[in-house]
C-alpha cells in the first residue's frame, strides 16, 4: 500500500488509521514505487491548483497514468478524488487529471434568509445510495457500510461526474448535492476523509484493502 505524497494531505494520520487496521503503508513520491504498489492512494487537503503544481513540479502525472494501466485500485481522497476529474473552477478555470469526467463545482451560496449552513462544509454529514449505488452497495467500497451512515468532510467544492452511474453515493450540503462516493473502472474516490470518519471510514478503508 503507497500514499502518494505531494505535499497536501494528512499523511500521517492516514498511515495512522491503515496501521491501526493491521496494514503496512509506505508514504512517498518515488515514481518507481509508485508504479510498482499494489493500491495507491492519492490524500489531499487544500487547493485545486496548488494539488495539480504539486503532483507536476514532483512528476508525479506519468507515475499514476502508469499505474492506471495496470488495473490495480487507486483511492483519491478529498482533493485526491477531485483530481481524478477533467477540471476544476476553483480560483479559476483548471485542468485535472482526467481520468473521470467532470468537473469541481463551488457549493451554492446561502440565501439572506439561509443560516442553517456554511461553506466550507466542515463536519458530520451522511452518504445515501444512487440507484446503481443501492443495486452494488454490498459488492464494493461500501459493502460493509449501513445506509444513512456517516462520514467527516472539509470542502468548498464538489465533484459533478457527466455519467452518473460513476456515483455510488451522494450527500446533500446547503441546496446542493453532490457525488460522495465515485468509481471509475480501477479509480475511486471519497470526498470526504476516511481516516477522520470513526468506524465507518475504517470499514471504507479495509473494504479499499480487500479489493
Amino acid at each position: 500500500m503507497t500514499i502518494i505524497d505531494y505535499g497536501l494531505g494528512n499523511l500521517f494520520s492516514l498511515q495512522r488509521a491503515l496501521s491501526y487496521l493491521g496494514f503496512d503503508s509506505k508514504v512517498t513520491k518515488d515514481s518507481n514505487e509508485i508504479e510498482k504498489s499494489d493500491k495507491l492512494i492519492l490524500p489531499g487537503v487544500g487547493a485545486f491548483e496548488t494539488g495539480m503544481k504539486n503532483l507536476e513540479k514532483n512528476d508525479l502525472i506519468e507515475p499514476i497514468k502508469n499505474f492506471k494501466a495496470t488495473g490495480k485500485n487507486l483511492l483519491g481522497i478529498c482533493l485526491g478524488m477531485q483530481l481524478l476529474l477533467d477540471s476544476s473552477e476553483e480560483g479559476g478555470h483548471h485542468k485535472g487529471l482526467g481520468y473521470i469526467p467532470g468537473n469541481v463545482t463551488k457549493f451554492s451560496l446561502p440565501n439572506s434568509d439561509e443560516n442553517n449552513y456554511k461553506i466550507p462544509q466542515v463536519g458530520w454529514n451522511k452518504i445515501f445510495p444512487s440507484d446503481k449505488g443501492a443495486k452494488s452497495w454490498k459488492s464494493n467500497l461500501l459493502k460493509d457500510i449501513k445506509l444513512d451512515s456517516y462520514f467527516y468532510f472539509v470542502h468548498s467544492y464538489f465533484v459533478n461526474v457527466k455519467n452518473k452511474d460513476e456515483s455510488l453515493a451522494f450527500t446533500k450540503y446547503g441546496r446542493d448535492e453532490f457525488s460522495s462516493v465515485i468509481k471509475k473502472e480501477n479509480f475511486i474516490g471519497t470526498q470526504f476523509h476516511p481516516e477522520l470518519s470513526s468506524d465507518e471510514g475504517l470499514k471504507i478503508l479495509n473494504a479499499f484493502i480487500e479489493l
